[in-house]
């Protein structure tokens, strides 16, 4: 009976010795699988942080581009205006600007301008409304530096805030690789990557691109 009573216990110890191995194990399962969600839900949110910068990123772009079709439209319109204020005022310019070359179209087109200018005492309006929107257009389609994407310009965040010392040098400069950088930027981000200015004696620098990874050079 003692011998029984024993292997009875020696049984339920195996049996209860597997089944807190199968506790630990399960317990290890779900520690793994709460580590897994942890990670995707860490990877969930930086794709999410990526989509919004890329959103923010986007609609800054419809934005510039709204404002340089407009621009665009307005240049023409005032245009058109100016051409036929012209017209009206020197008949003669018609048939001379229909019969000119390339050359000739744009000679006729600044000697009239100033015409109108003595005989008006004025630059026309409409041109001048024309001057006024293709400076708006130009200062919008002005390269930006590449390091906005980043938000580690000196001057303007990937929103397309600006900011920054308003005194400072906005100087630009391409490098090789074709991106372009404010000056200042460039020098900054090569700083922070280690590069040695000191060791620079003839001006032209080779470095990694902070922006595309590839060699460069560029004269600092």
């Amino acid at each position: 009976m003692q011998k029984e009573t024993e292997e009875h216990i020696d049984i339920l110890k195996n049996e209860n010795n597997d089944q807190c191995l199968l506790i630990e194990n399960l317990k290890n399962q779900l520690e793994i699988s709460n580590r897994q969600k942890e990670e995707d839900q860490k990877s969930r949110d930086e794709a999410d942080r990526i989509i919004m910068t890329k959103e923010s990123q986007v609609e800054v772009l419809n934005d510039e581009l709204l404002v340089m079709s407009n621009e665009i439209i307005s240049i023409k319109n005032e245009f058109k205006k100016f051409m036929l204020d012209i017209g009206d005022s020197f008949p003669e310019m018609k048939n001379l600007y229909d019969q000119s070359n390339s050359y000739g179209k744009v000679y006729n087109l600044l000697f009239y301008t100033l015409e109108g200018m003595i005989k008006f005492n004025e630059l026309n309006p409409h041109l001048v409304n024309a001057i006024h929107c293709l400076k708006t257009l130009a200062e919008n389609t002005k390269p930006k530096c590449v390091l906005t994407s980043f938000n580690l310009c000196d001057y303007e965040n990937s929103h397309g805030e600006i900011y920054g010392n308003e005194e400072g040098s906005k100087v630009m400069i391409q490098t090789s690789c074709k991106c372009v950088f404010h000056t200042s930027c460039l020098k900054a981000a090569l700083v922070i990557n280690g590069y040695n200015f000191n060791d620079n004696n003839h001006g032209l620098i080779d470095f990694k691109c902070p922006k595309c990874n590839k060699q460069a050079s560029v004269n600092l």
